[in-house]
């Protein structure tokens, strides 16, 4: 029949459902409700339904009911090809639908300010599901903030001094800045520093920008200080190379130390500088 496509079409148009589809298949390839109904795992009553409201859809009966074969009628007939297509392609459909919604597949992208809090978890969110693809970009926080909040991420891991509005946080951790120390600073020793004393010293700060640079900055003014830094550099190993060859003491947080045996930890006995490490998404 010519006018196959646009009585599909009407049909889609008047509300036809997957259930709809998948009860006049099953109709068709096994010749009656009861088989079709036992196939499906349904009574057959819930198949007579079905295609009671595709008829309706259709305008039309599609089917001649007999005690044994149930036989089409020529729409029914006409309607066998485009609606195997429709069944195959909708239960395709359902069938990525339902691993995305499992998470037996599909692509997670996760933004990463710093790596050390967030790869255990994203490393057992892969042995859980292995099908799901993660793809990682990253970033300073506040630039992974603006990939979540345009759907460029999908969560993302950031420092924060506060949750971010209108998102998603889950508090991972909560951070503290230290400053990173060549193992031969007379200060190494202790452990320890004042905010006169580091004053005097060259300091190594993150770019400005950077929620840690933020921290540091918030910190001092909230303690009435004011420090120029004597060097900026774009990531947090590059503050700590510089430390450990000396050019002064490098602001970082102390979840990113790591185990760098040219270095030691300061901690700023006089002053607050804090902030959580939290899990974003839209």
């Amino acid at each position: 029949m010519d006018d196959v496509e646009p009585t599909v079409r009407s049909m889609t148009e008047r509300g036809l459902r997957f259930v709809q589809v998948r009860a006049f298949n099953a109709v068709v390839v096994h010749g009656n409700f009861s088989e079709a109904a036992r196939a499906l795992g349904l009574t057959q009553p819930a198949i007579t339904a079905q295609i009671r409201s595709l008829e309706e859809i259709a305008g039309s009966r599609l089917f001649h009911r007999g005690a044994a074969q149930t036989q089409l009628t020529e729409l029914g007939r006409a309607l066998v090809e485009p609606l195997r297509s429709l069944h195959h392609a909708l239960a395709d459909a359902e069938d990525r639908l339902a691993a995305s919604r499992e998470l037996r597949q599909g692509i997670l992208s996760v933004g990463i300010c710093g790596p050390y809090l967030v790869l255990p978890l994203l490393g057992s969110f892969a042995r859980d599901h292995p099908g799901v693809r993660i793809t990682t970009r990253f970033g300073n926080s506040n630039e992974l903030i603006d990939g979540v909040r345009e759907h460029r991420l999908d969560l993302a891991a950031v420092t924060l001094v506060a949750p971010a509005p209108e998102l998603f946080n889950l508090l991972l951790a909560t951070q503290r800045l230290v400053l990173a120390a060549p193992r031969d600073h007379p200060l190494a020793p202790d452990g320890r520093i004042r905010l006169e004393v580091l004053q005097q010293e060259a300091v190594i700060t993150r770019e400005a920008g950077s929620m840690t640079r933020q921290i540091f900055e918030d910190g001092l003014g909230r303690a009435g200080v004011s420090l120029a830094p004597a060097w900026e550099f774009g990531t947090r190993e590059a503050v700590k190379e510089a430390a450990a060859y000396g050019l002064g003491l490098g602001i970082v947080l102390d979840h990113e130390f790591g185990h760098d045996s040219r270095l030691v930890k300061l901690t700023i006995e006089d002053a607050s500088f804090t902030a959580g490490e939290y899990l974003i998404s839209p």
